[in-house]
């Protein structure tokens, strides 16, 4: 068990980053095979904005570029 609420809650946001990132790159997935790409217009924009923010997860943990 947990005996520190700061170790236990830093161990829960590092899992829930990690679905966050999974989720995205599932939608991303899903989207590009049907059809859509990312782009400057429309729907595209939405899908660059997700990459976007895919990377940037990945790069405010730095100790992750092993993984992924």
């Amino acid at each position: 068990g947990y005996n520190d609420v700061n170790a236990f809650k830093n161990d829960i946001t590092k899992v829930r980053e990690v679905y966050i990132i999974l989720d995205h790159i599932r939608s991303l997935l899903v989207t590009i095979n049907d059809g859509a790409l990312p782009g400057n217009v429309g729907g595209g924009n939405n899908l660059r904005n997700v990459i976007r923010k895919l990377f940037n997860l990945i790069e405010e943990h730095k100790e992750w570029h092993n993984f992924f």
